[in-house]
């Protein structure tokens, strides 16, 4: 029997749910297997083969759901998983999404972090294979991680259970308030501009894209075909004119230029975090 969690603002009563998203290899599995133990299910995601784990998870008085999301680099749908990935993203069935994230291989991965802080949803950051970073003496500062992210990290070894009750103590945390966490990176000034003007031709919008304005915005500078498909001509023509002005502005193609601009933000979070440790030998 799960128990429910009451969201405040809400006058329903909702089943706590969630998400762990990360790369492939980054531990995702081991992790799920960690925090469920047998308290667990397989079955298939709605209307495909691909396999679809969920367990149980009790803290502190909290009973949740755990999903196992398949492991992604991207939210774009460039292959089933992604679009597996993203649709439950998208479902507004999760409440919390725990970020699995190789610390050994910090820069890649924050590609996909940077992904969800654009999303405005509440996340946890799980600093996976400490221990392997370790033993390339790579050191990454935690706190400093959590600020330049604005969502709790937790440090861990998944396989040996090092760290699990400080994600399962941040997890509570985080279910207590259900607001989104984290910071997106922000463009530069005058792309920024423009994609807040967008973001708000968005949220006055009565379809389901003003729910994430500004992901929304920027998804569809990218050009993503599906919310392309879903939104009105109005809107389309918005966002032809400031596609436009976008990629006049950047001197290139949008989908291209928000990808550098990730790429850069992880970069740049990732190197201001790690040290290396250099051992001098006589």
């Amino acid at each position: 029997m799960t128990a429910v969690l009451d969201h405040p603002g809400s006058d329903r009563a909702d089943t706590l749910t969630i998400a762990l998203a990360g790369n492939p290899n980054s531990g995702k599995t081991a992790l799920f297997n960690a925090l469920t133990g047998v308290r667990q299910r397989t079955g298939n995601w709605p209307g495909v083969t691909v396999e679809r784990k969920q367990g149980r998870l009790d803290i502190a008085g909290l009973h949740a759901h755990v999903v196992d999301l398949p492991g992604i680099y991207s939210f774009d749908e460039a292959s089933l998983d992604q679009r597996i990935a993203r649709d439950a993203l998208l479902s507004d069935d999760i409440d919390i999404f725990v970020n699995v994230v190789d610390a050994s291989n910090l820069e890649r991965h924050l590609y996909l972090t940077v992904q969800l802080l654009e999303m405005n949803v509440p996340v946890v950051v799980a600093l996976n294979m400490v221990d392997v970073a370790e033993r390339d003496d790579t050191h990454v500062d935690v706190d400093a991680l959590a600020a330049a992210l604005g969502c709790r990290v937790v440090a861990l070894v998944a396989t040996q259970r090092r760290g699990l009750d400080e994600l399962r103590a941040a997890i509570r945390t985080t279910a207590g308030s259900m607001s989104p966490t984290g910071r997106a990176p922000t463009f530069d000034l005058p792309a920024e501009q423009i994609v807040d003007r967008l973001a708000e031709v968005i949220a006055s919008a009565s379809d389901s894209a003003a729910a994430r304005p500004r992901w929304t915005a920027i998804k569809l500078l990218e050009g993503d075909e599906r919310l392309w498909h879903a939104v009105g001509p109005d809107l389309r023509s918005e966002v032809i004119a400031n596609r436009s002005a976008f990629e006049a502005l950047v001197g290139e193609e949008a989908d291209i230029a928000i990808a550098d601009h990730r790429f850069t933000a992880a970069h740049d979070i990732a190197t201001s975090v790690t040290a290396r440790t250099c051992l001098l030998y006589t």
